[in-house]
């Protein structure tokens, strides 16, 4: 379920209505099936009577719910979205780029435009794909090709073109970006950004308390304790740490791991280290010292952004990607969030050094795509090197080309150090099995946050899970 938004420029009643007819056209209500009521409605996405109702009338008036009375309010058996031949149809995961990105879709061209929130596009997709629905283009998580791959949803690029897709490895995309797209030799998706991950610093609650960003886990201790003895009534560091933030929370495990040397998948399953028991106990003595919030196990993947942005937290551990859900709290512009926010590597473990983690969302063509050669020329056109690299600029994310873009909401750096932050960027495991794998691994956080395992016994726990769901060797050291 998609969460709403009270401070996005849409009115929620708005919101509201997109959401319900994503659920209607997903087939999650089908033809005459009674939809939730309005109390549902109001406890289920947190909005008043008035709002569901505005929502609701929205669609009636457009034939696509019927309102009666003592029936309730059912899908219109009769509505079905109409669709032309020639319309290519796009889910993206990110509404902030939503107007550049239809802007540069050609006059001429018909297309249909849903955009889908990050934690929810994954269901979406595969539930389109169970119905002989699926889109033609939409954004995937390059931890997703090789699942989609393997299971033949999606088109190799370099089977559709493989002259311009030899041309996108070759000319445009970072060979270390390009790698999380690419399943045995062949490019799967167009990076639309790249993010990595670390941790983002309040600067001026660091410099209340005199202290510099740190650069190992023990100055990330200690300032998190003077900020707590400072401002006993908040949590210094805020973080996702269970199911409810999803991939995200795998996301910062990822870079934690790495941080101290430790990894998940190096061709065996190798999470069960000392290293990786060892990070385990510092995740669970940040909970126990007070410093991260026990209550983070139910927060949802922008939680830990806001809480920052709203001066809640001084240190959250997440993406570069999150810079305007930062700027947004904080209500100040994308440009001048340098003023108050960096983005960093995460600080070195007792083992390891500075660390960060490569991710980002790429654009695929659906094997259920009508015209998959019309829907690469849709993806050529909105990821061209000159857009790909404004968009990044625009937006505080890196772009895939290498060539420009910022970390976080810092200085723009330059192309030989984004490079080589890149080619030294772990990654999460990129195997098709992975869904389940992700899953396991936020249950392990979500679990030694919340004291009811030991790491030793968690971690052990949790490889060999993953082992049996890859079908790799497990490595106990």
């Amino acid at each position: 379920m998609t969460i709403l938004d009270p401070d996005a420029p849409e009115p929620l009643y708005h919101q509201l209505r997109l959401e319900l007819l994503r659920r209607i056209e997903s087939f999650e209500f089908g033809p005459g099936d009674r939809i939730p009521t309005e109390m549902e409605i109001c406890d289920a996405y947190g909005v008043s009577r008035t709002t569901a109702r505005q929502a609701l009338q929205l669609l009636a008036d457009d034939d696509i719910l019927i309102r009666a009375r003592r029936r309730g309010t059912i899908v219109n058996p009769r509505w079905r979205k109409a669709r032309r031949q020639d319309e290519v149809r796009l889910v993206l995961s990110d509404r902030f780029r939503e107007d550049e990105i239809r802007s540069l879709i050609p006059p001429d061209r018909e297309a249909t435009v849903t955009v889908v929130a990050y934690n929810e596009i994954r269901d979406y997709l595969l539930r389109a794909i169970a119905e002989g629905n699926a889109p033609d283009v939409a954004m995937i998580d390059h931890v997703w090709v090789a699942e989609f791959t393997a299971a033949h949803m999606i088109h190799s690029l370099h089977d559709l073109d493989p002259t311009w897709a030899d041309s996108m490895l070759r000319d445009v995309i970072h060979p270390a970006v390009a790698r999380g797209y690419l399943y045995r030799g062949d490019l799967y998706a167009v990076p639309e950004e790249v993010n990595l991950a670390g941790l983002w610093y309040d600067l001026g609650a660091l410099d209340l308390v005199g202290a510099p960003i740190p650069n190992s886990w023990r100055d990330l201790v200690s300032v998190a304790t003077s900020l707590r003895e400072r401002r006993p009534e908040h949590f210094p560091i805020a973080m996702p740490a269970g199911e409810a933030a999803r991939e995200t929370t795998t996301y910062c495990l990822t870079v934690l791991l790495a941080s101290n040397g430790s990894g998940i998948i190096d061709g065996d399953v190798v999470l069960d280290s000392s290293n990786g028991v060892n990070t385990l106990r510092f995740l669970r003595s940040l909970a126990e010292s007070a410093l991260v919030p026990r209550t983070s196990v139910d927060a949802g993947w922008l939680a830990a952004p806001r809480s920052l942005g709203s001066g809640e937290a001084t240190i959250s551990f997440g993406g570069s990607y999150e810079t305007e859900h930062i700027a947004r709290r904080s209500d100040m512009s994308v440009s001048d969030l340098a003023e108050r926010f960096v983005f960093r590597p995460f600080p070195a473990g007792p083992e390891g050094r500075e660390a960060t983690v490569l991710g980002g969302m790429g654009f695929a063509v659906f094997r259920q795509s009508s015209d998959p050669y019309s829907a690469l020329d849709l993806i050529k056109t909105i990821t061209q090197p000159a857009e790909l690299d404004t968009r990044s600029i625009r937006h505080g994310t890196i772009s895939p080309t290498g060539t420009a873009g910022s970390i976080g909401g810092s200085e723009h750096v330059s192309a030989e150090d984004l490079s080589l932050l890149l080619q030294n960027a772990w990654t999460r495991p990129i195997v098709p099995g992975y869904p389940s794998v992700t899953k396991q691994l936020q249950r392990l956080v979500q679990e030694v946050v919340l004291g009811r395992q030991r790491p030793a016994a968690a971690v052990e726990r949790t490889a060999e899970f993953i082992g049996a769901v890859t079908d790799l060797p497990v490595v106990h050291d």
